[in-house]
């Protein structure tokens, strides 16, 4: 009851801070919440999660936390593409939506290769190079202009699907491997838990960066300069934190 209430919480004030100060306690108090229901499980005989793979297991909290930051880096990116390629660049939503597909057809045809590459070698080291891949596909997104090629963001979309790819598999085959069977379940759970909160960490931070910098316009073309500083702001905030999923993946190497 205190994660449930917590996480409805954190993603329900997330989703309207623009609203009101009353949003931003309900985040904060989300927050708190998550905190409590960490402290209440370490102190059970019996919990519903198992806190010491966190304390204890080096590989298993630094896997995670490595996905909880790819998620807050790369959860944003399509929503920022998608408005850059119709409201900037004037394509039409479905042509839009043809470009963007791009990322997912590469993650699936590199997929499969991905996961031969984490069998041949360690898979926390694939994973890593697939993040590092994703902070470089952030920042050179970063950089997009209205006078920006298609073809250069084509490269992006590229770039960051192989980076899913490399990452994706392999993090999640660490983590489960990572625990006694006894604690699969627990370990696929709170693999779920690390997703929301880095989707929520995204959504939040975008929520902000438009509250702060699109002085409360709409995304139209005749806004598209604040929309394209404003994505540019948050686009290298996505960047650092896939950098520090960078660190936090190649922190566990040693651990392996």
């Amino acid at each position: 009851m205190i994660y449930a209430a917590s996480i409805v919480a954190a993603v329900v004030g997330a989703t309207h801070l623009a609203a009101g100060y009353v949003f931003w306690a309900l985040l904060g108090a989300g927050l708190v919440g998550i905190g409590v229901f960490l402290w209440f499980e370490s102190r059970q005989r019996y919990p519903l999660l198992n806190v010491d793979l966190l304390r204890h297991n080096r590989v298993f909290a630094l896997s995670n936390l490595a996905a909880m930051f790819n998620y807050a880096g790369t959860f944003s990116i399509t929503f920022f593409l998608s408005l850059f390629l119709q409201v900037v660049l004037g394509y039409p939503p479905h042509q839009a939506g043809l470009i963007l597909i791009i990322q997912p057809v590469v993650q699936t045809v590199f997929s499969p290769v991905c996961g031969w590459l984490s069998d041949r070698y360690p898979a926390d080291r694939v994973a890593t190079a697939g993040m590092a891949l994703c902070a470089v596909g952030i920042a050179l997104a970063a950089t997009l202009t209205a006078t920006t090629p298609l073809s250069f963001l084509v490269i992006i979309l590229v770039v960051l699907g192989l980076g899913f790819a490399l990452f994706s598999s392999p993090n999640t085959r660490v983590i489960m491997s990572s625990v006694a069977e006894r604690d699969l379940g627990v370990a696929s759970g709170f693999s779920a838990s690390m997703r929301t909160l880095g989707m929520m960490t995204s959504m939040t931070t975008v929520t902000v960066i438009f509250s702060l910098l699109m002085e409360g316009q709409a995304i139209t073309v005749q806004s598209q300069a604040l929309f394209i500083d404003s994505m540019h702001v948050a686009l290298l905030i996505f960047s650092g934190l896939c950098a520090i999923a960078v660190l936090s993946s190649f922190g566990r190497h040693q651990s392996v």
